[in-house]
């Protein structure tokens, strides 16, 4: 698993360096073409101006997720399939990464079967886990959000649920989230409540 992780790793790494490689060579012919030209006159290349800005890693790994091409895994829950990668699923969670670990049937089988969870929150746990932000959290979607991040353990999104709970606390909702602060033994939220 950890040479799959490499590899896409590796691959970003050789796009970065491409794309810096090409700005590189863009500036280089600017400055050569201004010499050429005698121009004294201080010589700047804007790459902010350039409309071929070079991406984040959470907005390229977001976009590997959504075109859902070489996937290697998928996930399956109300008759939904969640196509997904190993080596991301295993990066971003320690449950993930010991079931492949383990040899279990479904590193066989390349099915994962989610029985306790509905597809919105298995869609938006998954998104989570390629671009570490979560997508138009309500109440609802947080709580089941919680609850995924605490099955699988990724603490990163149990502390965005957590605070946005903390955030929207009012009467009809702080019985709610003092049972999830108990269930999930969250003493910040506990004493937010």
């Amino acid at each position: 698993m950890r040479v799959e992780s490499n590899c896409l790793t590796q691959n970003y790494s050789e796009l970065t360096h491409r794309e810096i490689s090409r700005n590189k060579s863009e500036e280089l012919s600017l400055c050569k073409e201004k010499e050429d030209s005698n121009d004294t006159q201080h010589v700047s290349v804007n790459l902010d101006a350039n409309s071929n800005t070079p991406q984040t890693l959470r907005e390229d790994l977001k976009k590997f997720y959504m075109q859902k091409k070489h996937c290697d895994i998928i996930l399956q829950v109300e008759n939904k399939s969640f196509p997904a990668h190993r080596s991301i699923l295993c990066s971003r969670s320690s449950v993930f990464s010991s079931m492949f670990d383990l040899d279990m049937k479904e590193t066989t089988t390349k099915n994962i079967d989610i029985v306790d969870m509905d597809a919105d929150t298995l869609g938006q746990f998954l998104l989570f886990l390629y671009s570490e932000t979560p997508d138009d959290l309500q109440w609802n979607r947080a709580t089941r959000l919680l609850n995924a991040s605490h099955k699988f353990q990724v603490e990163s999104l149990k502390k965005e649920c957590s605070s946005f709970l903390m955030s929207y606390l009012s009467l009809p909702n702080v019985c709610e989230a003092l049972v999830l602060a108990d269930l999930y033994q969250d003493q910040q939220l506990r004493t937010k409540c």
